[in-house]
């Protein structure tokens, strides 16, 4: 966090929580140096909150471009949270390859990112249809983003 400030937030709401609320980098370091790319332009350039409790950071390979990949999120709703997919080039300036979509998980990063050939795949619960959903998202190197494919009812 670069700005902000960590407090107690203890309304009576899903959001509650011990958190780190104000503007953030992500660090990459890289031989004898570092990088850092400014995280809060990746979801509309306000501050952002993360729970100060740990969380673990979920790295993966989504696609066959050679680059880490990882998500971030912040709160939506009581149901689920906005997530986005990040790829880690040799640069070290990370880059956003993937538009904002619901989870329902309630994670700064999420296991919840299921593989499939060439991408992924989420699932969320949305109250104003009812019922479980699943969405799955490809890769799309002329993007270069994972774009969304699919969605099903999985109830």
């Amino acid at each position: 966090m670069t700005d902000g400030r960590r407090y107690k937030d203890d309304r009576l709401w899903c959001g509650s929580a011990d958190k780190y609320e104000g503007f953030f980098v992500i660090v990459v370091s890289i031989g004898d140096g570092r990088v850092e790319t400014r995280l809060n332009p990746f979801f509309g350039n306000g501050p952002m909150w993360f729970r100060a409790s740990s969380w673990n950071l979920a790295l993966a390979h989504y696609n066959t471009n050679g680059e880490w990949q990882f998500n971030l999120g912040q709160y939506e709703s009581c149901n689920s949270w906005s997530y986005r997919v990040f790829s880690i080039p040799s640069s070290g300036e990370i880059y956003a390859v993937s538009d904002r979509f619901s989870v329902s998980d309630f994670e700064g990063s999420t296991s919840n990112l299921f593989p499939v050939e060439n991408g992924f795949r989420v699932k969320y619960y949305d109250n104003s249809r009812g019922g479980n959903w699943e969405m799955t998202y490809r890769w799309d190197p002329a993007g270069p983003m994972f774009r969304f494919e699919s969605e099903r009812r999985v109830d």
